[in-house]
C-alpha cells in the first residue's frame, strides 16, 4: 500500500481546486456525459492491459502526448463545432477511460478535448480537477479490503540465477490476518501505522505513507502481466527498514492501524540460527544513503 503520490490527499487537493474555480455544479453538469463512459472505459482498458505489452502501452500514451505537443507548437486551432459537445463527449470519455485503464494516465486525451472545446483557464482547471477526482474514486473502488501480510523471504535459499520470488514461495511463508477490513472502513489506506515485533523487540514502526507506490499504481502494474480475479491478494511489501532474521522459536506479531494484529510462531525443524541483527546495509541502500 502506499505511496510516492498519495491518492486521497490528491483527491482532497483536486477538490479544493475544483471548488475554488467557482461554479462547481455547472462544471459537474457539463462533465456528466463523458465521465460515466470514462468509468466504463477504465474497466475495459484494464482488461485490455492484460493482453498488451508494456511497450504498446507506452507507445499509446506517448502518441497522445506527441499529438498534444504538435497541436500546441503549431498553434493548430483544434475546435469542437457548436452543438457537437453532447454527442462527442461520451466517445471522448470512453477513449480517455480506456487510455487510463491501460496507462494509469487518463488526462492526456481529456486535455486535448478540453482544449478543443475552447474552455477558459478557470473552466479548464476545474474540469481537469473534477475528472481526476472521479477517476481516482473509480480506481479505489476496485479494492475490496485490506489485511496484514507478513512478507517472509528465505534469503540464500534460492538457486543461483533465480529471482527473489522463489525465496518467498516456501510452504507457510506469507501468513496473513487477522481479518479483512473492507475498503469502506479504511478511506485512507496510505496513512496507516504499521508495527512488527519479533518477540518483545519492535523491529518495524512506520506509516504506509513511507511506501513507494499507491494502491491504484500497484494494481495497474500487477494487471500488466497477470489476470487479476476476485479474491486475489496483492502484498505491497515494506519500507525495508528494520528487516532481520526469523528463526526457530520466534514469535512474530504484526499490527496495522484500523485492521488489527496477529501473531505467528516460527518453527524450523533444522534449528538453524542466525545473528539477531538488523540489515542496516539494505535499509541505508533503500533510503539512498
Amino acid at each position: 500500500m502506499a505511496v510516492a503520490v498519495l491518492i486521497v490527499p490528491n483527491i482532497v487537493m483536486d477538490s479544493v481546486q475544483f471548488v475554488r474555480r467557482g461554479a462547481p455544479l455547472a462544471t459537474a453538469r457539463r462533465l456528466a456525459r463523458p465521465l460515466p463512459f470514462g468509468a466504463r472505459g477504465t474497466v475495459l482498458g484494464t482488461r485490455l492491459l492484460v493482453g498488451l505489452s508494456s511497450r504498446t502501452a507506452t507507445l499509446l500514451l506517448g502518441g497522445f502526448i506527441c499529438l498534444f505537443v504538435v497541436l500546441n507548437s503549431t498553434r493548430f486551432s483544434l475546435r469542437v463545432p457548436p452543438g457537437w459537445e453532447p454527442w462527442l463527449s461520451p466517445a471522448v470519455g470512453l477513449i480517455a477511460g480506456v487510455v487510463g485503464g491501460i496507462t494509469n494516465t487518463p488526462g492526456t486525451p481529456l486535455v486535448i478535448y478540453f482544449y478543443a472545446l475552447g474552455m477558459t483557464k478557470h473552466d479548464f482547471v476545474a474540469s481537469i480537477a473534477f475528472t481526476f477526482i472521479v477517476y481516482k474514486l473509480v480506481q479505489l473502488g476496485a479494492v475490496f479490503g485490506y489485511t496484514c501480510f507478513i512478507d517472509v523471504s528465505g534469503r540464500g535459499l534460492g538457486r543461483p540465477g533465480q529471482n527473489s520470488r522463489m525465496g518467498k514461495s516456501y510452504d507457510t511463508f506469507g501468513p496473513m490476518g487477522p481479518c479483512i477490513a473492507t475498503a469502506d472502513e479504511i478511506p485512507e489506506p496510505n496513512r496507516l501505522g504499521v508495527r512488527l515485533w519479533v518477540g518483545e523487540a519492535l523491529r518495524q514502526d512506520y506509516s504506509t505513507s513511507d511506501m513507494e507506490y499507491d494502491v491504484p499504481e500497484v494494481l495497474a502494474y500487477a494487471s500488466g502481466f497477470m489476470t487479476l480475479l476476485p479474491g486475489d491478494v496483492i502484498a505491497c511489501g515494506t519500507n525495508h527498514q528494520g528487516l532481520g532474521p526469523l528463526q526457530d522459536g520466534d514469535t512474530a506479531t504484526m499490527e496495522i492501524e484500523q485492521i488489527g494484529r496477529f501473531s505467528v510462531r516460527v518453527s524450523d525443524p533444522l534449528k538453524r540460527q542466525w545473528p539477531r541483527q538488523i540489515d542496516r546495509e539494505m535499509a541505508q541502500r533503500v533510503r539512498g544513503g
